[in-house]
C-alpha cells in the first residue's frame, strides 16, 4: 500500500499544474461551505442578540390594556409598585426599561394613509437605539424636537415622507377614545424586512400621551445573567395578579428569532448546495479528462506488471491526496478571511463562525 501511495504522490507533483484546477475547485468548495455556515450562524446570533437586547430583555412584562389606562390608575399604580419592589430587591436584576408598544396606529401624510406600529422609547435607551437601528438620514434629535419620529425607508417609499416632513398619527387609546397628534420626521432607518417596514419610534412620553395611558405597555428587564430569567419570572408571578400582566422570559421569544434566521439559512444553504453540485460536476469532468490524457501512463504501469485494480488504486490515492491537500489550504484561507472580516465593524459573522 505504501508503494502505491508514493507513486500517487509522485504523480501528483509531476502533474501538479493540471491537478491544480481540481485542487482549486475543492478549496473553493470548502471555503464556500464554511463561509455559508459561518454567515448563517452569524445571522442567527445577531438576530437573537438584537431580539434580547432591544426587543425583549431577559424578562418581558406586558401589561393588560385595562390596567394601563387612567381610569384604573390606582390599580395600575399598585401593580407597578409591586413589580418595582421585586426588581429593586432582586440581585439578579440589572435594570429595567419602560416601553409603549402599539400595533394599531395609522399614519397620515400628504394623500397617503398607512397602518403602522409605534414604539415609545425613553432617553436612557437612545444609545442602544442608535446602535441597533443605524439611521441612514437624520438623527434622534428628540430633546430639541420632542415630537420627533423615526421611520423606515420602506415607509418613506409608501408615504413620500422625508426628513422634517410633518405627519399625523391616529391611535385608538387604551380607554377607548381616538387620539391624533402631529409629528415631525427626524430620522430614517433602513428597513431589513417586512417586519420592521412599518415600525416607527418616538419619545416614550409622546407615545404615552398618544396612547393615553398611565403605565407602560411593556417592561424590559435586563439581567446580570440569563440563567436567572426563570427565577425572576417566578418572583414576579408570585408578587402580582396573573390576570393583570403577562410575564415571559427571553426563551419564549427565541422561536421567532430562530425562525427568521432559519429562513435565511435555508435560502443561503440552498444556493450553496446548488453551487457545490456544479463544482463537483466540474471537478469530476476535469478528473475524467485527465484520466483520458494519461492512458499512456496507465499502459506503462500495466506493462510493468501492475494489476488493473492497482492502477485504479493509484489514481484513487492521487484524488485523495490532492483533496486532503487543498482541503487544508481552503480551510486555512477561509478561517483567515473570517478572522479578518470579523475585525471590521458592521460585518458580523458570529464568534469566528461556529468553530
Amino acid at each position: 500500500m505504501l508503494i502505491y501511495f508514493k507513486i500517487a504522490v509522485r504523480n501528483v507533483h509531476k502533474n501538479l499544474k493540471s491537478m491544480t484546477f481540481n485542487g482549486v475547485g475543492i478549496a473553493l468548495t470548502v471555503m464556500l461551505l464554511v463561509f455559508i455556515f459561518s454567515f448563517t450562524r452569524g445571522i442567527e446570533t445577531q438576530i437573537v442578540e438584537r431580539n434580547i437586547r432591544f426587543e425583549t430583555g431577559g424578562v418581558t412584562v406586558r401589561f393588560d390594556k385595562e390596567v394601563t389606562g387612567w381610569q384604573n390608575q390606582l390599580t395600575g399604580d399598585s401593580l407597578f409598585h409591586r413589580i418595582q419592589e421585586v426588581l429593586i430587591t432582586s440581585p439578579a436584576v440589572k435594570d429595567y426599561r419602560k416601553r409603549i408598544s402599539t400595533h394599531n396606529a395609522s399614519l397620515y401624510a400628504h394623500d397617503a394613509t398607512q397602518r403602522i406600529k409605534v414604539e415609545g422609547i425613553d432617553f436612557p435607551e437612545f444609545d442602544l437605539l442608535n446602535e441597533m437601528i443605524p439611521l441612514i438620514q437624520g438623527d434622534t434629535n428628540w430633546k430639541a424636537i420632542p415630537n420627533g419620529l423615526i421611520i423606515s425607508n420602506g415607509l418613506v417609499e409608501e408615504t413620500g415622507l422625508a426628513i422634517n416632513s410633518e405627519c399625523f398619527i391616529v391611535l385608538p387609546s387604551a380607554d377607548g377614545s381616538v387620539n391624533m397628534q402631529e409629528y415631525i420626521v427626524t430620522g430614517i432607518f433602513r428597513s431589513t424586512s417586512q417586519l420592521d417596514k412599518y415600525q416607527t419610534y418616538m419619545l416614550y412620553d409622546q407615545a404615552k400621551e398618544l396612547y393615553h395611558v398611565n403605565l407602560p405597555t411593556r417592561l424590559l428587564i435586563d439581567l446580570n445573567s440569563f440563567t436567572d430569567a426563570d427565577n425572576v419570572a417566578t418572583l414576579l408571578n408570585n408578587a402580582v395578579d396573573w390576570e393583570d400582566i403577562e410575564i415571559k422570559t427571553y426563551k419564549d421569544f427565541m422561536g421567532r428569532a430562530q425562525a427568521l434566521s432559519g429562513i435565511n439559512r435555508s435560502a443561503l444553504l440552498g444556493m450553496a448546495f446548488f453551487l457545490l453540485f456544479i463544482s463537483f460536476v466540474g471537478i469530476w469532468a476535469m478528473i475524467s479528462e485527465q484520466v483520458n490524457e494519461r492512458r499512456k501512463e496507465m499502459g506503462t504501469l500495466l506493462t510493468f506488471g501492475f494489476a488493473r485494480t492497482s492502477v485504479k488504486r493509484i489514481f484513487l490515492l492521487e484524488s485523495v491526496y490532492i483533496s486532503i491537500l487543498f482541503l487544508g489550504i481552503g480551510l486555512c484561507l477561509i478561517l483567515l478571511i473570517l478572522g479578518i472580516i470579523q475585525l471590521k465593524e458592521g460585518v458580523y459573522l458570529g464568534n469566528l463562525a461556529s468553530f
